[in-house]
């Protein structure tokens, strides 16, 4: 069977000092980087940020995967089902 790669991503700490000691000035930042990063944003990302199988169906394998999946799904549905 083949291996799949993982992708190890690194966590990213807030930094606390430019944030100052109010909460309001801590979600003033916050709305605006996300403004900013919402106008960046292409058609592509919002449908991936609303529908995420629309990343992962780029890199499935189809000729690896499919038939083991189907199999997968059949046999839990024929089983949950009755349940």
């Amino acid at each position: 069977m083949p291996t799949r790669s993982v992708k190890i991503i690194q966590l990213q700490h807030p930094d606390t000092t430019s944030y100052g000691s109010s909460g309001a000035g801590y979600s003033s930042s916050w709305f605006s980087r996300l403004r900013e990063k919402m106008k960046e944003m292409t058609f592509c990302n919002w449908v991936e940020m609303f529908l995420p199988c629309c990343r992962w169906i780029r890199t499935y394998k189809w000729r690896e995967y499919l038939q083991v999946d189907l199999m997968a799904g059949t046999t839990v549905g024929i089983m949950l089902v009755p349940q």
